[in-house]
């Protein structure tokens, strides 16, 4: 969906791998302008809601960073593929 006009929610790119990217640099290639369709950009700052959720609901937060879940990846590329990992919605 990144390369297609479709909007693109919010979401963790390649959970499914045990190390996923730290960082992620975006690079606009066309500056959005009002009479076109699109151009609105939504971004989570994860380190304010994991704060947040340690001060206002410290037993939810404590199950995010110790209760794994599985996140995984079906597909076919060149060849299939199904990539699994299995990790803490936080990891500290």
């Amino acid at each position: 969906m990144a390369y297609t006009s479709s909007k693109l929610g919010l979401h963790t790119d390649l959970p499914y791998y045990a190390y996923p990217p730290g960082t992620q640099m975006l690079h606009c290639i066309k500056q959005y302008t009002a009479d076109e369709a699109g151009g609105r950009t939504v971004l989570v700052d994860g380190f304010r809601v994991a704060e947040h959720l340690k001060v206002n609901h410290p037993m939810e937060f404590k199950i995010l960073c110790h209760v794994p879940v599985e996140f995984n990846d079906i597909g076919k590329d060149y060849t299939e593929f199904h990539k699994v990992h299995h990790s803490p919605t936080f990891v500290m």
